[in-house]
């Protein structure tokens, strides 16, 4: 009996490291699989971003065709005080494109697509708007999108943007990008549509644009 005994209990050891084996190779995979997701879904958001200054670059030309200018990035003086003086750029591209009868105004109005991350208003209420919040053009990561038009390429813009894991606000400077080979200005005759990417950090590697990097 003891011999049989022994038997069982070195095969029921055995048994165990197997069993941990297994389970520390499902763990493996079970993180190799989550970071796959992971990276998935940031993918697909680099598709939405896309897509969305695909469709913003659209209105903002249907806004020039119809006015003759690009929509400014600064803010004109006749729409009240605006409080600070961050995410400029996007909040003009809201207030041009986004109000009743705007070109944006169904596809690029929607909750989804606007942000507020200096959580700021106007003094009054603006023309073909129902409330005074001055919302910015958002990316999927919830964070403005830069414009700048070309004859504010030699100005310096302020965005804040927050960490979506942290939820924690940075204020970054943001300048109109100029060629690596050429050293003009890119888009130099038109504007400007910046994106901090996924780690909502603009000047960093995962930034896009409405050009060719």
């Amino acid at each position: 009996m003891s011999r049989l005994h022994s038997r069982a209990a070195k095969n029921a050891g055995f048994t165990l490291i197997e069993l941990l084996a297994v389970l520390m190779i499902l763990s493996l995979l079970f993180g190799v699989l989550l970071v796959s997701l992971m990276g998935g879904e940031d993918a697909t958001k680099v598709g939405i971003a896309k897509n969305r200054m695909g469709q913003i670059g659209t209105s903002v030309t249907v806004y020039s065709d119809e006015s003759g200018q690009y929509p400014p990035s600064q803010l004109p003086s006749d729409i009240g005080t605006a409080p600070n003086g961050t995410n400029v750029g996007s909040e003009c591209l809201y207030l041009a494109l986004c109000a009743e009868g705007a070109a944006g105004y169904a596809s690029l109005g929607k909750a989804e697509n606007l942000c507020n991350t200096d959580n700021d208003s106007l003094s009054k209420r603006p023309k073909g708007f129902e409330v005074q919040d001055l919302f910015e053009m958002a990316d999927p990561w919830g964070n403005p999108l830069a414009y700048i038009r070309a004859s504010d390429y030699d100005r310096e813009f302020r965005y804040v943007c927050v960490d979506q894991e942290t939820g924690e606000l940075s204020e970054f400077s943001v300048r109109a990008k100029k060629s690596a080979l050429t050293g003009r200005f890119e888009e130099p005759t038109s504007f400007q549509l910046l994106c901090a990417g996924s780690d909502g950090k603009f000047g960093t590697e995962d930034d896009l644009s409405n050009f060719t990097k």
